[in-house]
């Protein structure tokens, strides 16, 4: 494999012996991103010591390999672990005296392993093992782990800021093409009728459909513009805020350099905490009888953190109110950092004179889905590419 030889002839200067060769088996265990590994090895060897790169290629390696599930293993290796653990949950259930104690003994298989569990509605949790002894079941947990992993420890060793690859790695941008690609052909190979025998493609039907980028962002924009009708209509005032983490969340500097305060917060905990301060908002502004309606747009900065922005309507008098309680429960996380006053939370006041509320949101709608209008993002990357690197995040 090209990568694990050019990873081993890079990192062969450093170490022992036995260190090449430690690395060399994990550089073979996970080739897909081997040669990304090999220039972090290099520059933590320079920047400390080969030591202290071995840990943390070692750390990485822990990360990707639970027990015998490898997530860097190709599409057929992964399928065989699924059936594997899908064959595990269906024999703890044979074996179990009762529905819910074969419920516990797979939640403990699919701990193990790290994925996602399956929902439960109620006190019905038949279809949740039925899920959990599915090997295909399994097969799409896993693929969302892998990815979800290694764009995690892409985002930590330095991959994925302004100065190599905004938003996403270019590991998953290729994952990504690759994946719609085979999508697009299945759906334009695959065909059904209607009750008039006319025939359509999958991909025909898509097009129509908000699976189309165009049609999902007019689609967005009309119910924006509607929601503003609505406003005007009943006297009431747009307010724009967003809402960003506290710098410990952060794997980069704008700089594009590494951030020494992060503290290893994923991408999607720091989304989770945005969402918690969000119901802790609406929970005070329930309490006060104040309930805004509007919309809700999460995009990344350069290095994947992700921030909120936020087109709220509501009385004129509510206004400061709001502004008070979001910035208060935004600023509780470490609000006496340097720059956390002008960053957590800003608000603009929509002003009529000066445009639509639908016409300030647009560009941070078309932005996240197709680019369409824009020429460059904030960091001077072409629209287009940058939409596609917004959406492989958003995705993944």
């Amino acid at each position: 494999m090209p990568q694990v030889v050019f990873a081993d002839e890079r990192t062969k200067p450093y170490g022992t012996e036995n260190c090449r060769r430690m690395r060399q088996h994990i550089f073979t265990e996970i080739f897909p991103i081997a040669g990304d590994l090999a220039a972090r090895y290099v520059k933590t060897a320079e920047r400390s010591s080969f030591e202290q790169a071995n840990h943390e290629l070692q750390d990485i390696y822990n990360q990707l390999r639970i027990e015998d599930l490898n997530l860097c293993g190709d599409n057929e290796d992964l399928f065989e672990a699924a059936k594997r653990f899908s064959e595990k949950c269906h024999t703890a259930r044979a074996r179990a005296q009762s529905s819910a104690d074969a419920y516990q003994a797979c939640l403990r298989v699919v701990d193990h392993y790290q994925v996602k569990r399956p929902s439960v509605k109620g006190d019905n949790i038949e279809p949740a093992l039925n899920r959990m002894c599915c090997s295909r079941w399994w097969n799409r947990r896993i693929q969302i782990l892998r990815l979800r992993k290694i764009e995690t420890i892409a985002r930590n060793i330095e991959l994925v800021n302004r100065l190599r690859g905004t938003y996403a790695s270019d590991y998953t941008i290729h994952v990504k093409r690759k994946q719609k690609e085979r999508n697009r052909l299945y759906l334009a190979s695959n065909f059904v009728s209607n009750q008039n025998g006319e025939i359509f493609s999958l991909q025909n039907l898509a097009d129509r459909s908000v699976s189309n980028p165009a049609v999902r962002r007019a689609e967005l924009m009309t119910r924006i513009r509607g929601f503003e009708m609505v406003a005007n209509y009943l006297g009431h005032v747009g307010e724009f805020y967003t809402l960003t983490t506290p710098s410990r969340m952060h794997a980069c500097l704008h700089t594009g350099h590494a951030n020494p305060r992060h503290d290893g917060t994923t991408t999607l905990e720091a989304h989770q905490y945005l969402t918690h301060l969000w119901a802790l908002i609406r929970a005070e502004l329930d309490r006060l009888n104040i309930r805004p309606y509007g919309f809700r747009v999460v995009e990344p900065h350069h290095d994947g953190t992700p921030h909120w922005h936020l087109l709220l309507f509501m009385p004129e008098q509510h206004r400061e109110v709001v502004r008070r309680i979001m910035s208060h429960y935004a600023l509780l996380d470490n609000g006496n950092e340097p720059g956390a006053l002008e960053r957590r939370f800003k608000a603009v006041a929509i002003d009529p004179t000066k445009g639509t509320a639908a016409g300030y949101i647009a560009k941070y709608i078309s932005k996240n889905i197709d680019g369409y209008q824009l020429e460059q993002d904030l960091y001077g990357n072409d629209s287009i590419q940058a939409a596609e690197r917004i959406t492989a995040w958003a995705n993944t």
